[in-house]
């Protein structure tokens, strides 16, 4: 969601795409839809890692705003949805945190694009504002107990 979210702040002043009124007023580019689902990553297998820079190439510049904000928001749905590929079945359906959750066009998209149910963390009883928060609390505890925080299935590191 970080692409959508700078496009945004670049093209409306905004620091997100409010509800995805933006992305949902626009039309993805599906010939550039293709050529991002080619990236290496989305062939690797787990475990894998990347950051907010691995896809800025991808960003569609020459775009209108709408139609930028939709590739992009379809580039976030088509990404999760790579992923399904990895698991050892497919999800019965996707709780989604963070910002992105707030977005209705993105949630419209994750629930075309995967054929699963998709509804906001908090319809499991979590803080879809705090998750993260609270991972990371978690794992600081660990850490003051000298417990292990990562494992090999997790990151791939060997310690």
């Amino acid at each position: 969601n970080a692409l959508l979210d700078d496009w945004a702040l670049k093209h409306i002043g905004k620091p997100f795409d409010r509800n995805g009124w933006l992305a949902a007023l626009g039309m993805p580019d599906k010939k550039w839809l293709q050529a991002f689902l080619k990236h290496p990553y989305f062939k690797k297998k787990p475990p894998k890692s990347l950051d907010r820079e691995a896809f800025a190439r991808f960003v569609p510049k020459h775009k209108v705003p709408p139609d930028g904000a939709a590739t992009l928001a379809a580039m976030t749905a088509l990404s999760i949805v790579e992923g399904f590929k990895h698991l050892p079945k497919r999800p019965r359906f996707l709780a989604v945190t963070g910002g992105g959750r707030k977005n209705a066009e993105l949630m419209r998209l994750l629930a075309k694009e995967s054929g699963v149910k998709v509804m906001a963390v908090e319809k499991k009883f979590l803080n879809g504002d705090a998750l993260e928060a609270e991972a990371f609390a978690y794992l600081a505890a660990r850490v003051l107990k000298n417990l292990p925080i990562t494992f090999k299935g997790t990151t791939g590191r060997k310690k």
